[in-house]
């Protein structure tokens, strides 16, 4: 969107299944599904930036899927950018099936991603924009 601007630190993408026929996989435009993650690289979290360009609220939806049954568990927060302080906190476990977390927002933010458990990562394998 031309009302966006975005970056992704400390991540890293992974492809489980580029074509299968399991719900909780994102559908493609063309039909097709694909089960794929941006993950942390470090151990530890990753962050999402986003800077809205214009004075509007705007719905954001994160998809996790916890698609290797691992049992993450991991922390979102939301924060402003600008000024570092925390504007929501969520943690997410037994997301195996998919779970979507959603926001309003408005301005710069960024969506921190951490893993809570020493057995796994943390992971969002959608974001939308509405």
């Amino acid at each position: 969107p031309t009302y966006l601007t975005m970056g992704i630190v400390g991540q890293s993408s992974w492809l489980w299944n580029a074509a299968t026929a399991d719900p909780r996989a994102l559908r493609r435009p063309d039909g097709t599904r694909v089960a794929s993650t941006l993950y942390n690289n470090d151990g530890d979290s990753f962050s999402i930036d986003l800077k809205f360009t214009d004075a509007l609220a705007h719905r954001v939806s994160a998809y996790l899927l916890d698609w290797d049954h691992v049992n993450r568990v991991q922390m979102i927060q939301l924060i402003d950018a600008d000024t570092g302080e925390i504007l929501d906190t969520q943690t997410a476990s037994n997301f195996g099936a998919g779970k979507y977390l959603s926001w309003n927002l408005i301005g710069h933010v960024q969506l921190r991603v951490t893993n809570l458990v020493p057995s796994a990562n943390a992971v969002i394998s959608g974001l939308f924009f509405g």
